[in-house]
């Protein structure tokens, strides 16, 4: 019966068992899938060399460290408006991003075709990285709106409107957003990767 060789069963020990199946395949070994990682890894120290063990990953610690969010000034609002994309395309939402209206710009539009019980959906959102959302914020919005809807000859009772932001409205936004009953207020956390 050939040796096991501990230094090959050392380095095996790191690899995953789908990843240890791999080498059994490319050793020509017969190994079942059913098998545990120690009999898989036992049978392998037996036939492979060092020289066919392809680099194996790091260790993952076992120990968390909690790190420390570095401060930044500003998160670029690209990443909140992939975010918020994703969100309603998993909704079946067509979204584009980015769409002109004259000297500004809608940053995400959105459509949903209706059934035969149900009419078409409008998206219209606005993405905002500020810390405070303020009431002038909102009247930018609202004329971004009525732009939106008049080029493109949209039925207002077919549109709902949100705007979203990693920080805070101000009351005085919040109350006049109220008055107007397509649009919705949304707060998201700021992503913490990266």
């Amino acid at each position: 019966m050939p040796k096991k060789n501990p230094r090959i069963t050392t380095i095996l020990n790191h690899f995953t068992k789908p990843e240890l199946l791999k080498l059994a395949k490319k050793k020509k070994a017969k190994i079942h899938k059913s098998w545990t990682k120690t009999k898989i890894i036992q049978t392998l120290s037996t036939i492979v060399s060092k020289r066919d063990l392809p680099k194996p990953k790091p260790p993952k610690s076992k120990t968390k460290t909690k790190k420390k969010p570095t401060p930044t000034k500003k998160t670029k609002p690209v990443k909140l408006e992939d975010r918020v994309t994703k969100i309603f395309e998993n909704k079946g939402y067509e979204c584009k991003k980015n769409i002109p209206i004259k000297d500004s710009k809608l940053n995400i539009v959105g459509f949903k075709k209706g059934g035969i019980f149900s009419s078409d959906e409008h998206l219209i959102i606005e993405c905002n990285e500020k810390t405070k959302v303020t009431q002038t914020d909102l009247k930018k919005f609202l004329g971004n709106i009525i732009l939106y809807l008049r080029k493109k000859n949209i039925d207002p009772e077919c549109v709902k409107a949100f705007i979203y932001t990693t920080g805070q409205f101000e009351k005085v936004a919040k109350a006049q957003a109220k008055k107007f009953r397509i649009i919705n207020l949304r707060r998201l956390k700021p992503n913490k990767k990266p």
